[in-house]
């Protein structure tokens, strides 16, 4: 009898374990945070979209300090962005277009739907970004022929209803960099909600000596 109400005690407190770890996993899933995206040209959960797709919100693009694609690209595998003499060369799963400029790049950019075929165009600065989508493969049916590698699909903050703003300053000594960022979002009327946005950035100084010209690299004068 011992033995038997042992055995019992122990199953009993397995049974116990295991109720109360599915539990808490029941939990945990219910607190994921459901990502809407717009890889196919509406609105939809991430979880629906029958392809691979990447999402930065402008959030973690803020607070991680990414000013432009290729600093985002750290966080996105499988993508990577090399910085040459006359453009950029975006890269998914090994598939890219080279540097020469006249090339419309395989792996497309796109802002707010409109185009950027130009691989120099990539290295325009982030402006009061929503999210940041990376779609791989190819992409032709919903974005254009070219777009044989994927899609980089940015899109901007909304107009909202209730009055709101936002401004940053930052400044980095050492390079000289002074950076100025900003928005004001409302309601003018009652069918008509606006967004202001803007940015100022500068840098005199970089982290590179050009000894045959004697000046210092990078450097940069942004307003948008």
């Amino acid at each position: 009898m011992n033995n038997a109400t042992s055995l019992r005690q122990t199953l009993m407190t397995r049974a116990l374990i295991l109720a109360t770890a599915g539990a808490s996993g029941t939990a945990m899933a219910a607190t994921l945070e459901e990502v809407i995206v717009t890889a196919q040209k509406r609105a939809e959960s991430l979880q629906d979209v029958p392809i691979s797709v990447s999402v930065l919100k402008g959030e973690k693009i803020t607070q991680a300090g990414m000013q432009k694609l290729q600093d985002a690209m750290v966080y996105i595998p499988n993508v990577s962005i090399a910085q040459q003499y006359v453009g950029n060369s975006i890269n998914i799963r090994g598939i890219h277009s080279g540097t020469l400029a006249a090339f419309e790049q395989s792996v497309g950019t796109f802002a707010d739907g409109v185009y950027r075929g130009r691989g120099v165009q990539s290295r325009f600065a982030f402006l009061d970004v929503s999210m940041l989508e990376v779609l791989r493969g190819p992409q032709g049916t919903l974005f254009g022929k070219n777009v044989i590698a994927g899609a980089l699909n940015i899109t901007s903050a909304k107009p909202k209803a209730d009055f709101e703003g936002s401004i940053t300053a930052t400044e980095n000594i050492t390079f000289e960099e002074t950076e100025l960022t900003g928005y004001i979002t409302g309601a003018l009327s009652n069918t008509v909600r606006a967004r202001f946005a803007f940015l100022d950035r500068t840098m005199d100084k970089g982290w590179l000596k050009n000894v045959r010209y004697g000046t210092d690299e990078p450097v940069k004068d942004e307003q948008a």
